[in-house]
């Protein structure tokens, strides 16, 4: 609580006198429990949430990253982006070509690359931004891997 003028800070100290509070004292909030709260409280996931789940569980199932072409893994990005699962830059980094003579077709451990790339961009003094990202992408491809993997 601040006080602008005297008279606040007058009127202040009076208040706290008439109800026997230390002025000085920091008053502490106690968060409820269930003795302190009569109501109890739930959490319910919404139908947005609920369906961002299962759009999870049918693109993991769909691709598996650990063995993935350029082309299926653009086809993922685009499942992705297109359930607001995942954002436009993430997507471009995952829709990129994983080498400058990707063949679309020819199948790869995306998740390893990825890896890779993130242990080179962190060697290599990569601006935080871009570890950050490529970060972001591996978090991605990893909830993808396990919740195929505990299908």
């Amino acid at each position: 609580m601040n006080a602008n003028s005297i008279q606040q800070s007058s009127g202040i100290y009076q208040l706290f006198n008439q109800t026997g509070a230390d002025p000085k004292a920091v008053p502490k909030t106690v968060p409820p429990t269930a003795e302190t709260s009569p109501q109890t409280q739930s959490v319910q996931i919404s139908s947005a949430g609920k369906n961002a789940e299962q759009n999870w569980q049918n693109i993991a199932q769909k691709y598996d990253v650990t063995n993935i072409s350029g082309a299926e893994r653009r086809a993922m990005t685009g499942e992705l982006m297109g359930a607001g699962l995942i954002s436009s830059t993430e997507g471009l980094v995952m829709a990129a070509p994983s080498s400058m003579n990707e063949n679309p077709s020819e199948k790869e451990n995306y998740l390893e690359v990825m890896q890779q790339s993130l242990d080179l961009a962190k060697n290599n003094g990569s601006a935080a931004e871009q570890v950050e990202l490529l970060e972001s992408v591996l978090s991605i491809l990893d909830k993808l891997y396990l919740i195929k993997a505990e299908a």
